[in-house]
């Protein structure tokens, strides 16, 4: 597209994307927005102190494109705060992400604000394509059941959290990319949880939906998902501390609904919690299983054998039989990974 063109004043949709060392998959994720049908847009990305060559790549896109505007944090200071500088430079009626490494289908913009605004919805999401590589094309496995959405229709809280188990992946609806209306947004204050470096995306749509304004949803799928080996939600290195702060942001939820008076909703999150809980000290366990660390299999047998008696037997295995060129009885002092004490005071800091 030329950048000739005139384009209105305050776009329909303001596309916002947080990048951070992007530079082999940005240009394509750009490249699907500029496809849109639907024309009326903004780019708004967000460098997030890259150390390769993503600044450059969406600047040389923006001088040819006067929709895409680049913005630079000074330091790495993570996704939410970097989504949350694009919020604030938005001007469109709705507000649609797109992560660096995702892309559209070319007529996403065009079908989600049609059905959202026939829905006088405040929130709509579509279903999501699951990609295994960088060369596949917009088909294959969807995150959903197309017919379950359409069936479904909306998302209430309850549903939300029943899908959002920490082994449920990508078939949890806090991957959903839904469009937002940013008036909405902004009348309610409605802003990025900044200290959660993993779970912040559906953090903040448990929270819009804990105000008791759903999310409208359909079976179509126009957002494609790039299940890359580099993506931090798949590299298994994170695992635990994606665990770690997916109990911190449901720490931060109980305490607002507590503020809020929503005992019943309480309840329900210190439930949700514990079986976040346990998967981070099961997977805890594992690892130290693993390690051969008499130390480290000590301090998280007990939390791992309460939720999971059936690891007993590899439990007793491992410290019966040990490793020539790493025996159990030598505990190994290494631990690593974020406590959940830890990252709920850093929700508390937010």
């Amino acid at each position: 597209m030329s950048g000739s063109k005139t384009y209105p004043a305050v776009p329909t949709v303001s596309v916002i994307m947080a990048a951070r060392n992007a530079d082999q998959t940005v240009a394509e994720a750009l490249e699907s927005v500029r496809s849109q049908t639907l024309a009326d847009w903004e780019l708004i990305v967000v460098d997030d102190h890259s150390t390769d060559g993503t600044a450059r790549v969406v600047r040389h896109a923006a001088e040819s494109d006067p929709r895409i505007q680049l913005l630079n944090m000074a330091v790495q200071s993570g996704p939410g705060a970097a989504r949350n500088v694009a919020l604030a430079a938005a001007q469109g009626r709705w507000v649609a992400v797109l992560d660096a490494d995702d892309r559209y289908h070319p007529e996403r913009l065009e079908r989600m604000v049609s059905a959202a605004e026939a829905l006088d919805a405040d929130a709509y999401a579509d279903n999501l394509y699951l990609d295994g590589g960088p060369h596949q094309e917009m088909a294959g496995p969807l995150a959903f059941d197309a017919d379950m959405l359409e069936r479904l229709g909306k998302l209430d809280l309850d549903r939300f959290l029943e899908s959002d188990r920490p082994r449920n992946g990508v078939s949890s609806f806090g991957y959903i990319k839904p469009i937002m209306r940013r008036e909405f947004l902004h009348r309610h204050g409605f802003r990025y949880n900044q200290s959660l470096l993993v779970c912040e995306d559906s953090n903040l749509y448990a929270r819009i939906l804990m105000s008791g304004t759903p999310i409208h949803c359909g079976g179509w799928a126009g957002y494609y998902y790039r299940r890359s080996e580099g993506s931090i939600t798949r590299d298994a290195d994170n695992h635990l501390r994606n665990a770690a702060f997916a109990s911190a942001s449901n720490y931060d939820l109980l305490r607002r609904a507590l503020q809020t008076g929503q005992q019943d909703l309480a309840a329900r999150l210190r439930r949700h919690g514990r079986e976040i809980d346990a998967v981070y000290q099961i997977d805890l366990l594992k690892r130290a299983l693993r390690r051969n660390s008499a130390l480290e299999v000590f301090r998280w047998m007990p939390d791992g054998l309460r939720h999971a008696p059936w690891i007993t037997k590899f439990v007793i295995a491992r410290l019966t039989a040990g490793r020539p060129d790493n025996p159990v009885g030598l505990p190994s002092m290494h631990r690593k990974g974020p406590t959940l004490q830890q990252n709920r005071r850093a929700s508390d800091r937010d």
